[in-house]
């Protein structure tokens, strides 16, 4: 194992971790968990996951294909209680939800723009909704009058989809809250639990490093409590809220724990190798099946306004949650498929990626924001590791 720590008094904390099969992971550990304090990140220092979260739901929905569950087939029928969709709505699949096809609002919906974010708000806000609906500009497109829509990003899509799979989950001796609690346990019992993931949670135990946005101040100029590095000033900025959408991006975890999610996730494509037989098999069989890529539209037509899918050469396709990356038609270099997630919240970025054929990927924590380290992930991934 590798760390890197900081030589100077202040300066703010990555978590990076690499891993190969058959190898020992690298942990690059730099920064301090709170600028000026002295407290160096560790490999079990909690970050959050933000849109990472993704794709330990869609893991779950996963789980659920082998007992009968079409996702082809309208959710309707799963519903929560209170959730009564629209006639334009009703038809909504699994599949189109988490794929981002499914006519919801990018990227959250428009209540919570104005603080607002009960359960009862989420469920009127998701009954209401029509694809051709646009509130505040959000999306989606004008004029998307059949599902599946376009591929456009949605927090509340992939929340929606968590609320019915907790819903489906729940019995009489165990029922799942639509609140932190009830998603962390949902989570623990279905996912992380089985891969000793124990300190992913929406409120896990450990040292949360502080989320800093990176401005010269909130309105133009410092803030009281901004810290100045260089020439450049952080900004602290508060725990990301449990929001009822929470299974879109909610989890907060550590190096550690995220180390183990991407080893199971490498070996859903390598389940004989000898690195991966103390995973459940069906653990693996789910995460494989979210990997595949969006069935709904043809290669690079994809759209986003954040990750603008489909542009720069590249073959962007939408699995579940996941991006699917395959290479370039015109290959001289032998490029392999890449699948990444990344995720961010005012102070935090995340990122997880792998290459299948490489048996090796990363995972980035970052508690700075705005960094948009996806395209550095997937360049790292691309350019590192034995072929």
């Amino acid at each position: 194992m590798k760390y890197l720590y900081p030589k100077t008094s202040q300066a703010i904390g990555s978590a990076v971790v690499t891993f190969k099969l058959g190898e020992k992971p690298c942990f690059f550990l730099v920064g301090e968990t709170e600028i000026g304090k002295g407290t160096l990140i560790e490999k079990t220092t909690v970050f959050e996951l933000a849109s990472v979260t993704k794709v330990f739901t869609t893991a779950i929905l996963g789980e659920h294909v082998p007992f009968g569950l079409d996702v082809y087939y309208p959710v309707k029928s799963y519903l929560p209680p209170g959730y009564d969709l629209t006639s334009a709505e009703e038809g909504v699949t699994f599949q189109q939800l988490a794929t981002f096809t499914g006519g919801f609002w990018w990227s959250d919906p428009p209540h919570f723009k104005k603080g607002v974010s009960t359960q009862q708000d989420f469920v009127d806000a998701v009954n209401g909704l029509d694809p051709t609906d646009a509130p505040n500009g959000q999306g989606p497109i004008p004029g998307e009058q059949d599902l599946p829509t376009i591929q456009f990003y949605s927090n509340s899509s992939v929340g929606f989809l968590g609320q019915i799979l907790m819903n489906m989950d729940s019995t009489k001796s165990r029922t799942y809250s639509f609140d932190a609690n009830g998603f962390s346990n949902w989570i623990s019992d279905n996912l992380t639990g089985p891969l000793d993931m124990k300190n992913t949670r929406v409120h896990p135990g450990g040292t949360l490093a502080t989320g800093y946005l990176v401005t010269p101040g909130k309105n133009g100029k410092p803030e009281a409590d901004s810290v100045k590095v260089g020439s450049q000033w952080y900004t602290p900025e508060p725990p990301y809220p449990w929001v009822p959408w929470g299974a879109a991006g909610a989890l907060r975890s550590t190096a550690s724990d995220m180390l183990t999610f991407l080893k199971a996730n490498i070996c859903a494509h390598h389940t004989s190798d000898p690195d991966c037989t103390d995973f459940p098999s069906y653990i693996l069989s789910a995460m494989a099946t979210a990997h595949n890529p969006n069935e709904y539209q043809p290669r690079g037509l994809l759209v986003d306004p954040i990750i603008q899918l489909g542009v720069c050469g590249s073959q962007k396709e939408q699995a579940w949650a996941w991006i699917y990356e395959a290479p370039p038609e015109n290959n001289p270099n032998n490029l392999k498929p890449i699948i990444f997630k990344g995720g961010d919240h005012k102070g935090f970025a995340a990122f997880i990626g792998f290459s299948p054929d490489k048996k090796y990927g990363l995972v980035i924590l970052v508690n700075t924001h705005p960094l948009s380290i996806d395209p550095a992930g997937v360049n790292m991934i691309q350019h590192t590791g034995a072929k």
